[in-house]
């Protein structure tokens, strides 16, 4: 698992792969550590140059469903996540907590009522 402090600035991508209609503004993906971004963050006009072949390799690990060779985007909140549920339990948490709150709104809107 991951805490807030793994988090990291990934702005090499900007040189590689601007995000669209960011121009101009100082945004900047977050990420944990990959060896690709602990390598290229500190070679970013090497990056801009190769952009091309950067490009194509992250696009070819992110197919071969290997992101985590390039690049894993999260923000602060990586360091939120407690426990990873199959989705099947994840939904019945979900359902359950949903009702729970609903009920509760209910009971409020009665209270408020008399």
């Amino acid at each position: 698992m991951s805490k807030s402090e793994d988090v990291i600035k990934a702005g090499v991508l900007n040189g590689i792969t601007p995000l669209p209609g960011m121009a101009g503004f100082p945004t900047v993906l977050l990420s944990l550590h990959t060896e690709f971004l602990d390598e290229w963050s500190k070679k970013c006009d090497e990056a801009r140059r190769e952009r091309d072949r950067l490009r194509q390799h992250i696009a070819s690990t992110t197919q071969a469903r290997h992101p985590y060779a390039t690049l894993l985007t999260a923000g602060q909140t990586a360091g939120g996540i407690k426990e990873i549920l199959p989705v099947g339990k994840l939904i019945c948490q979900l359902v359950t907590e949903t009702e729970a709150a609903l009920s509760k709104a209910q009971f409020l809107c009665d209270l408020a009522a008399t």
